[in-house]
């Protein structure tokens, strides 16, 4: 169900958040999860009243690591990307663990946080100046593939342009925004100019190198695990979508068999009911 705002009385203010919201329409984002907060109270307003909460919807959560969590399973379920709304530092320091999650797997999501105002002068006392750092996008640098700070409304569209890029370009993953409260409260004449978002589309990647060799590969390989004592096999960070996982999967669960039946002889090697019968090592794989 999409709750559909009661049309505002007439007004032609344009303001710094409806280009923003208008850009994460031209993006194609279909959703928007957030946990409301006064920092990024300008892009809620826009996507309220300027929007008609369409394209993208807002979906309203209670806690921000389930917002990003929502739009992690979302583009691995769809393979499409969604955006999120963090509120300032507090709700970035609460999505962390989710962001990190999305990094580990590879998942694009689009987080739009909001500091400030960056402008000293114009923050309320106290409230303003804890919901403010310096460098907010350092608590999750280390698990996004890029982050950005714009200072204009124009910065602020290239920068969700050149974020939703990175984001669809594999490997994928998380990417955040940070906006300043106060630019999205500043009144403009026009809405700035929304590029044209195909040009800049995400390039296609090539599909995981697959194997071409014979089967026995594979036994070649068992054989070569045998003076391994742990392993682990994980085709499905290669695969970039479901087609391509499930075409792996085979060769996978082959690999895996053999591996199996090998570690199992292994283990009966060092039992004394195997050296009762006489036999001094593993026997080989038929």
């Amino acid at each position: 169900m999409r709750d559909v705002p009661i049309a505002a009385p007439g007004g032609e203010e344009i303001w710094g958040s409806d280009a923003v919201a208008a850009m994460l329409r031209a993006l194609d984002l279909p959703y928007v999860a957030l946990n409301p907060g006064a920092s990024f109270r300008g892009l809620h307003d826009s996507l309220v009243n300027y929007l008609g909460n369409e394209r993208p919807q807002m979906l309203l959560c209670l806690h921000e690591e389930a917002a990003v969590a929502i739009a992690h399973g979302y583009a691995k379920a769809c393979g499409r990307m969604m955006g999120v709304v963090l509120h300032s530092n507090v709700g970035l320091m609460h999505a962390t663990m989710a962001v990190f999650n999305a990094w580990c797997d590879r998942a694009p999501v689009l987080m739009l946080g909001a500091t400030g105002p960056w402008d000293a002068a114009r923050r309320r006392p106290w409230i303003d100046w804890i919901h403010t750092a310096a460098d907010q996008g350092a608590l999750v640098r280390d698990y996004t593939k890029w982050d950005n700070q714009p200072g204009s409304i124009p910065a602020a569209i290239e920068a969700l342009l050149r974020a939703s890029q990175i984001a669809q370009t594999a490997p994928r993953g998380p990417v955040y925004v940070n906006l300043d409260a106060a630019l999205q409260e500043l009144k403009t004449e026009a809405l700035a100019t929304i590029p044209d978002v195909a040009r800049y589309a995400a390039p296609v990647a090539p599909p995981p190198w697959r194997s071409t060799r014979s089967p026995t590969s594979f036994t070649n390989t068992a054989v070569m695990m045998k003076k391994i004592s742990r392993f682990s096999t994980k085709s499905s960070i290669g695969a970039r979508s479901m087609p391509c996982w499930l075409s792996s999967c085979p060769s996978d669960l082959r690999l895996r068999s053999l591996m199996a039946r090998t570690r199992t002889r292994q283990r009966a090697a060092r039992s004394p009911a195997w050296r009762a019968c006489g036999n001094s090592a593993p026997g080989r794989d038929r």
